[in-house]
């Protein structure tokens, strides 16, 4: 995208001229009834709002979390029209850029919080606009309650609704989601990728939407970690009676493995459909209303699919495996991958039929392409599984928030030094010392399926290894 174009979309989220705040203590009872101002004077006719009490407290638990920060907004306020004064209260959550002055400079590069921006300013609403257009309104998408949004080069600031006041609230990464958690995860799925492939037909997604043509982010890190997963993977099968001849089996298939992983992110074949796509989907990006029944089952009821900083244009089955791969247990997969996914086929072709597109698009052939790009889901699968389960990586991340934030006189020191070493970073000698470090840490969260501290990982992992083998996946004979 030049940089005019990138100029011209990011005059258009500016929103107000009032500075952003950079880090939590920089919001202020001025910004917050700022904000509340604008945001209710879209809804009804001139008003007034005055900010009696705000507090402000985390909205992660130390670890959670791989990009920005979040704060947990709650406002007592009283709003005054020309006929009547009112008391309301608002519970709101607050997402600012990365504390880390590199990763800020990253996203800013990557244009990762315009996506985020426009995903819920004008993507989402543009394609609900679209179904109801076409009298879709039951495959409209769900979005949390929007209240205030600003993105420029240098500032970034989203306001929405804390939907865990409504009763949502994210899956532990240990549990997995439920048959029904996925079920509704794969509904909200088809429906943006069938919504974006129809509105594209029609109108063009990516010349409304250029900053979804690519993401440079995904990219750089798509190799990093294809050969690691799968190593610790062969380190937890060397501790178990009888797995020799199958380890020989994994390092024989391994070159091929790495040569069709390598071609899966690039080659584009007839059965593709390219659409809109999360890139990010896992349980931690996914909020369900949960409600207990009187005997204390648990029932869900409703979903909202958040963080879309890494969504881009790219072939529907990547988020299917990225999903299915990173957010469920062996045995969900065992009994219920199936229905899974002709679940997903089948509103697919239900939203693309409603929108008024044609598609020859058979079960058979969306089969062909899952199975086409199982190398991704096996190995990138065992690679986030790793990732989101690792003990180490929590503590790591834990650490890294508290020492990231440059507040005070040095914030001027760290963006600059963020912007001339970036370049940097992103060069091909430091991109792979990176890759060596990455090989380093990966050794170690392999130990914790090797000491008995983390079983969950160790029996997803395996549960991948073994699930993979029995598919034929490490059968050179079979490709």
């Amino acid at each position: 995208v030049t940089c005019t174009l990138v100029k011209a979309w990011t005059n258009n989220l500016k929103g107000s001229s009032m500075k952003a705040p950079e880090y939590p203590p920089d919001i202020s009872r001025e910004w917050v009834e700022f904000v509340l101002n604008e945001y209710e004077n879209t809804q009804q006719p001139p008003v007034t709002v005055i900010v009696n009490t705000y507090t402000l407290s985390d909205g992660l638990k130390p670890g959670d979390g791989f990009a920005g920060q979040l704060v947990r907004l709650d406002v007592e306020a009283t709003l005054s029209t020309k006929d009547r004064t009112q008391k309301k209260d608002y519970h709101l959550m607050v997402k600012l850029m990365d504390a880390s002055a590199g990763d800020r400079e990253m996203n800013r590069r990557s244009r990762t919080d315009v996506r985020e921006m426009l995903m819920y300013r004008q993507v989402i609403p543009e394609l609900n606009k679209f179904a109801k257009d076409h009298g879709g309104d039951e495959f409209c998408l769900t979005m949390p309650g929007f209240i205030y949004g600003k993105c420029t080069d240098d500032e970034f600031v989203l306001v929405m609704d804390n939907l865990k006041i409504q009763g949502f609230d994210t899956i532990a990464n240990e549990k997995g989601l439920s048959y029904t958690q996925m079920m509704m995860t794969v509904e909200y799925l088809a429906k943006v990728h069938a919504l974006s492939y129809s509105y594209d037909k029609k109108h063009n997604f990516l010349e409304k939407f250029p900053f979804y043509e690519n993401d440079s982010m995904t990219n750089m890190f798509f190799s990093f970690g294809k050969y690691e997963g799968l190593a610790n993977a062969k380190m937890a099968l060397n501790t178990e009676d009888g797995t020799g001849e199958f380890i020989k089996k994994i390092e024989k298939a391994e070159p091929r493995l790495m040569k069709e992983y390598d071609e899966a992110r690039q080659k584009v074949t007839p059965k593709s459909i390219m659409c809109l796509t999360h890139a990010d989907l896992w349980n931690k990006n996914l909020m369900f209303k949960l409600t207990k029944e009187d005997n204390g089952t648990e029932v869900t009821e409703d979903i909202h699919v958040l963080d879309w900083q890494r969504s881009f244009w790219n072939t529907s089955v990547f988020d299917l495996h990225f999903l299915i791969y990173s957010s469920t247990t062996h045995q969900l997969r065992k009994e219920h991958l199936e229905q899974i996914l002709q679940h997903y086929h089948s509103l697919f072709i239900r939203v693309t039929t409603k929108m008024g597109i044609a598609l020859n698009w058979s079960y058979e052939d969306f089969k062909a392409e899952y199975r086409r790009l199982q190398v991704f889901g096996v190995l990138r699968g065992l690679t986030i599984t790793q990732l989101t389960l690792s003990e180490q990586i929590k503590e790591w991340k834990g650490k890294s928030a508290a020492n990231a934030v440059p507040y005070g006189f040095m914030k001027p020191v760290y963006y600059y030094l963020a912007k001339i070493l970036t370049p940097v970073k992103l060069s091909a000698p430091v991109q792979y010392m990176m890759f060596t470090f990455f090989k380093y840490m990966f050794g170690y969260i392999g130990k914790e399926m090797l000491d008995g501290k983390n079983p969950v990982m160790r029996e997803r992992v395996l549960g991948i290894v073994y699930e993979a083998d029995a598919d034929g996946f490490f059968d050179n004979e079979s490709k």
